[in-house]
């Protein structure tokens, strides 16, 4: 890695890495709101240059993280640094909202929880935890029963291993959301299949970061 410190710097990277695979792209302009120990003591730390180079797609080891300022003015990327109080919060926690170049707003609440690792625990207004680690399918659908049984009857067809699931609703009924860890990278015949299912509005993949890079091994 890159920087002085693997929770302040590397972790800072990995939840703007995040944040940049949930956008699809460099995003247009950010709001980057740091709450406690990230707030405090970030810039001495590089916690600023960290995140806005994940959120430009570098990795922990480049050797350009110090740069971030001025790779974000030329890459278009107009951004906003804000101190918060976010309550419960683990102390290394940043919020990022993004405004992705399709027009789309995403928010992302990641935490660095120690030695570079990282825990996502707010998507788009969804309580969520997932660490990107692993490929990771965000699905977003109606709150319904079967939905969940009829996702993993595609993964099972597909010999797809689920690692870890959680779900998430914010009222019964209305849309729910769906995070899944698997152990292998969904082929686009896979997602096809779960976009075809009846109820599910939306399915978003998100890359596992590991050590310096991105794990992408394609299933077929």
């Amino acid at each position: 890695m890159t920087g002085p410190s693997s929770s302040h710097t590397a972790g800072a990277v990995r939840i703007g890495r995040m944040a940049y695979a949930l956008c699809g792209s460099i995003s247009e302009q950010v709001l980057i709101e740091l709450h406690g120990s990230f707030a405090d003591t970030g810039l001495g730390h590089g916690t600023d240059c960290a995140l806005l180079a994940g959120l430009l797609g570098l990795d922990i080891d480049s050797p350009d993280l110090h740069l971030a300022g001025e790779l974000a003015k030329q890459a278009g990327l107009a951004y906003t640094f804000k101190s918060v109080c976010i309550p419960e919060a683990h102390p290394n926690t940043a919020r990022i909202t993004a405004q992705a170049r399709d027009g789309g707003n995403h928010v992302i609440t990641g935490s660095s929880i120690g030695g570079g690792n990282i825990l996502i625990v707010e998507l788009d207004g969804y309580e969520v935890e997932f660490s990107g680690s692993l490929p990771t399918v965000i699905a977003i659908y109606r709150d319904q029963p079967g939905m969940i049984a009829l996702m993993a009857d595609i993964f099972g067809r597909y010999k797809i291993n689920i690692a870890t699931m959680r779900v998430s609703r914010k009222m019964r009924g209305e849309q729910a959301v769906g995070v899944i860890e698997t152990d292998q990278v969904l082929s686009s015949k896979i997602v096809a299949e779960l976009k075809a299912i009846d109820g599910l509005n939306e399915i978003r993949l998100l890359p596992a970061i590991v050590g310096g890079g991105i794990s992408c091994t394609q299933m077929s």
